[in-house]
């Protein structure tokens, strides 16, 4: 229900959307591996899971998630 890297809730006009760790085009077989997966919204779509272009893949999203997740729990 929520981006994992930014932690936006879904909404009408805000879609989440599943994000392929490794892209299903090279890995055809973790296609429909649920841990090849991440919820995302749009804009972390883009511009973390695809590093601001589609033709490229972050292979670190999971742990960059995390990461973020972290710092947001235990900011100042």
């Amino acid at each position: 229900n929520y981006c994992e890297l930014c932690e936006k809730k879904k909404g009408l006009l805000q879609p989440l959307e599943l994000h392929h760790i490794q892209p299903f085009n090279l890995f055809p077989e973790l296609e429909l591996d649920p841990t090849n997966f991440i919820t995302v919204c749009r804009h972390c779509h883009l511009y973390f899971a695809h590093l601001g272009s589609f033709r490229s893949f972050n292979i670190d999203i999971k742990k960059e998630a995390l990461v973020w997740q972290e710092k947001r729990k235990n900011r100042p």
